[in-house]
């Protein structure tokens, strides 16, 4: 049975991928990989794409967007005064990533001399990134629902990755979430040397909207030379990003307004903030920054808690803090796992249904169909997804602070057990005596 279990996953996985290749193949130019190696191309000619994205958005939509357009990719319009910086090859930059992911990019891909190649190999390595992320996911939860073995485990996670829609979606289009997941299962793993870990979580960084509640996470266990080794990838990668364009502090000056016209994020907080973000302005920064911090509090107070627990936290806060697009919801996959059924612990649990309740209304969800239809069922859908987005956060956030309750109120008592027992034995001695 588990042998025809494995030849129909096997069959089911190489469907997907040949469907995820035609996907990318008609994408084309219009994957985000291809978007940001045109960034890179205009950085390695010496010219500053964040200056030119810049001052293309503002004369397209005016300073702060005061007309709340949706904005999802760079207008195509350029404005007079900077027609002599574009490449009319590569069309107009959209530099919505920070400065040092830039450089990573350019260091990397931006070597890479046709688009069609770069979106070839960016599919590969986002295959390769499936097999992190299983691997990844297995070590963070070895014991599968139910009675199965580790090799029923590793298919367990792989047809949960299948069939989780965010995982199509990356492949689609060429985005940076599943690569970013691996990286920071990867680099919050004690188990691994400092140096790597620190190393790949200065990749992973890549995508800070995705990987700083990972990153916090290091912080909070004072793991200092992992955050060295982090910063020392993203210095290097921001000063090659410097010395190209000759500016500085402007880049990151420049790419904030930039990713001010991209805050689109349905079923994340954003999305609730875009509604009272035009009447105070200061309200979307500020919110985000409070999520972020209350994040920080909550993995410092929970420490002492297993490594599945603090990955579920971060999780959830990575998808819901600021703007996401539906392929970053992969990052949830710590946090479903464990609710599914999924444990660290030998003795193993059974399936949840509540936890497949949840999983198969995220699938719903975050679908094509779903994510972009405009019908009264696909709105239902969508409100359903929205609470259960917010239904995980909370859970998580009460959870761990539970958790930390009973853990606190334990070790207390069980200091004044022997705080107890020394008193007995001290007045005992003299009459033994």
């Amino acid at each position: 049975m588990r042998n025809a279990i494995t030849v129909l996953l096997g069959v089911t996985a190489l469907g997907w991928v040949v469907a995820a290749g035609v996907a990318v193949s008609a994408n084309g130019n219009g994957s985000d990989i291809v978007r940001q190696w045109i960034v890179c191309q205009y950085l390695k000619s010496g010219s500053n794409p964040y200056e030119l994205s810049k001052d293309i958005l503002l004369a397209k939509y005016e300073a702060g967007n005061p007309g709340r357009v949706k904005v999802y990719a760079i207008p195509k319009e350029i404005p007079a005064l900077r027609v002599n910086g574009l490449s009319p090859e590569l069309g107009p930059p959209e530099a919505t990533y920070p400065p040092p992911a830039v450089g990573l990019l350019a260091c990397t891909i931006g070597h890479l001399t046709d688009p069609r190649t770069v979106l070839w190999i960016w599919f590969a390595i986002n295959l390769a990134a499936v097999s992190g992320v299983v691997i990844g996911l297995t070590r963070l939860c070895p014991v599968p629902p139910g009675d199965g073995t580790v090799a029923d485990n590793t298919r367990l996670v792989l047809a949960a990755l299948l069939l989780f829609p965010a995982t199509y979606s990356t492949l689609m289009s060429g985005q940076f979430s599943l690569l970013v997941l691996g990286l920071v299962l990867a680099a919050t793993d004690p188990s691994l040397p400092w140096l790597p870990r620190g190393m790949v979580l200065g990749l992973a960084l890549v995508k800070p909207s995705v990987a700083l509640p990972f990153f916090l996470l290091s912080l909070v266990r004072r793991e200092w030379c992992v955050m060295a080794a982090a910063a020392a990838v993203q210095a290097a990668a921001g000063a090659y990003v410097a010395g190209q364009t000759g500016a500085t502090f402007s880049l990151f000056k420049d790419w904030l307004t930039i990713s001010g016209f991209f805050l689109q994020g349905m079923y994340t907080f954003q999305d609730w903030l875009n509604v009272a973000g035009p009447r105070i302005p200061w309200l979307v920064p500020a919110a985000s920054l409070g999520i972020l911090i209350l994040c920080g509090v909550t993995l410092t107070a929970a420490r002492r808690l297993p490594r599945a627990r603090q990955l579920s936290i971060a999780a959830v806060t990575s998808v819901f803090w600021t703007y996401h697009g539906s392929y970053d919801f992969v990052v949830l996959l710590p946090a479903l796992l464990p609710l599914a059924g999924w444990s660290d612990q030998p003795q193993g649990r059974r399936w949840s249904p509540i936890g497949i309740a949840v999983f198969a209304i995220l699938a719903f969800g975050l679908s094509p169909m779903v994510y972009g239809g405009t019908d009264l069922a696909t709105r239902i859908i969508r409100w359903s997804t929205r609470l259960v987005v917010i239904g995980l956060f909370l859970r998580e956030y009460l959870l761990a602070w539970t958790s930390v309750f009973r853990l606190d109120c334990t070790e207390h008592q069980a200091a004044e057990g022997d705080s107890a027992a020394v008193n007995v034995l001290r007045d005992s001695a003299p009459a033994l005596g």
